[in-house]
This record gives structure tokens, C-alpha cells and sequence, in this order.
């Protein structure tokens, strides 16, 4: 089965859902990351869980509400946030979508298909590994800025002021900063030249946002650690993300430079 159909088409499912559901912030329950759980959240994964068994698409499911999952499929790991930006959904703040991946190995590099649906706009980003990345059919591509002063920057310091601090000297040198609080959704602002750098680095985010540094590194993006290593995380519930994700190579080791 061609995986990004199917990906669209789970999307689609989606995008329906999230405007017919009764009720749809009810709090169901609690997720393995000590967050609470809306109704909306539980039906999309159970939506794409269903789905997936169906099509016999991966033979583990890594997800936001139940952790992990066996899928029907006899090899191959699924990354899914249903609705990445629960937060802002609660809020009405149109910035939320859900965020699926596919690898056929036990890590972030074994990554081969990446899809993110924005439920609030109907939008579509999709990569497969070599193959480039696109928007709604699109082809699309990191910026080629250079200058941080004219660049355009979010991060995510979860609260943490000790990351704040290590990254205050790289927001004070960009024009301006973003903070959207749905993570794979708005790296794929980077895919689009919309932004040029993200920057997460207190490990809290969880892997199965993976799918958004995916979409943007076909695009063009540089993806690694504040060290500069290589990204090369396990695809496992329990694992979390730290990262810098550049438009290009010049603008990345500018803010790795900046990065304390």
C-alpha cells in the first residue's frame, strides 16, 4: 500500500472528526505523560489505531495517549501524536494537527514516511526519505537565508529558564521569535521558508514529533543536537527530543555558535 495515501486519507478521516465529534473536550482519562486526556484526543487515536490494524501498516504503534500499541502489521514502527496542540484546540487557537510517521527500523533515522495534517486549516505536509517534501502536492524547500538578523525563530524552553538562559543570546540576534505550541506542525514552517530555526533542548518533547523534524530535513533543514552531533534517537515511548533545526547549513552553525 502506498503509505502517504493512506497517510492522507487518515487525514481526511481526521480533519472530519475534529468538527463532528459531540463533546469533544470532555476529559476521558490521563496519558502516560501525566496530561489529561480530551475526548477529541482518544477518538483520533482510536481512529488511526483502527485504521492502521486495517491496513496492516507497522507492527508497533508509538502514541500520545495509550504509549505504545501493537499494530497488525508484521514489521515496522508508527509514530503518531493524534492531535498535536491539544492545548491550543482547547483554546480555540487555530494551531493544532495530527502527526504520523512510519519507519521500518528502531530509529529516528530509519524514518521513511512522514505526514502532518493541520486540522485547523485542512493543510497537508508529507515526506518520504529521498524523495523530498511537499505541501497540499507542492514541492517545497527550506530558505536560503543567511543572516540571523533576518531570520525568523521558535523554540520551546518548557518552562525550563536554565534553557532560556542557554538560548537568550541566539533570540536576541534574530528578528523575531515564534512560540505556535504545536511542535510538528509548526516545523513544518521550516519546510515551508516561513521560519528558518527551532530550537528545543530540555528533552521534553516527546519523539513521536518526529514526523515534523522528518518533513522539514527532506525539505532541506539541518537537523542535530546543541552539540552539533547527529540526531539519532531510539523510537520508543519513553524516549524525548532535544534538537536544532536550521533552513540550511550556514544559519545552523550560527546558532549552534550562539547556543550556550
Amino acid at each position: 500500500m502506498d503509505t502517504i495515501r493512506f497517510f492522507r486519507r487518515l487525514g481526511a478521516e481526521a480533519f472530519s472528526l475534529i468538527r463532528s465529534l459531540d463533546d469533544p473536550l470532555k476529559i476521558v482519562g490521563t496519558n502516560p505523560l501525566g496530561q489529561k486526556t480530551m475526548r477529541i484526543d482518544a477518538a483520533l487515536e482510536d481512529l488511526a489505531l483502527k485504521r492502521l490494524c486495517d491496513a496492516k501498516i507497522g507492527a508497533r504503534l508509538v502514541t500520545e495517549e495509550r504509549g505504545e500499541a501493537k499494530l497488525s502489521g508484521k514489521s515496522g514502527v508508527v509514530l503518531l501524536d493524534p492531535l498535536d496542540g491539544s492545548n491550543n484546540y482547547r483554546r480555540k487557537v487555530p494551531s493544532y494537527g495530527l502527526a504520523i510517521a512510519y519507519a521500518d527500523g528502531n530509529r529516528y533515522e530509519d524514518i521513511k514516511h512522514s505526514y502532518i495534517k493541520d486540522l485547523a486549516t485542512g493543510d497537508e505536509y508529507w515526506a518520504t526519505r529521498g524523495k523530498g517534501a511537499y505541501l497540499n502536492g507542492k514541492r517545497i524547500h527550506t530558505s536560503k537565508e543567511t543572516e540571523l538578523s533576518r531570520c525568523i525563530i521558535e523554540y520551546d524552553p518548557n518552562y525550563n529558564q536554565r534553557i532560556y538562559k542557554r538560548i537568550l543570546p541566539l533570540l536576541t540576534s534574530v528578528k523575531d521569535v515564534r512560540r505556535f505550541g504545536a511542535n510538528a506542525v509548526a516545523l513544518c514552517y521550516i519546510a515551508t521558508s516561513a521560519h528558518h530555526i527551532f530550537v528545543d533542548l530540555d528533552n521534553g518533547l516527546s519523539v513521536i514529533h518526529a514526523s515534523g523534524l522528518a518533513i522539514a530535513e527532506e525539505a532541506g533543514a539541518v537537523v542535530t543536537c546543541a552539540s552539533g552531533k547527529r540526531m539519532n534517537v531510539r523510537l520508543e515511548a519513553d524516549e524525548t527530543l532535544s534538537f536544532v533545526c536550521s533552513a540550511n547549513q550556514i544559519l545552523h552553525k550560527k546558532a549552534l555558535a550562539l547556543i550556550k
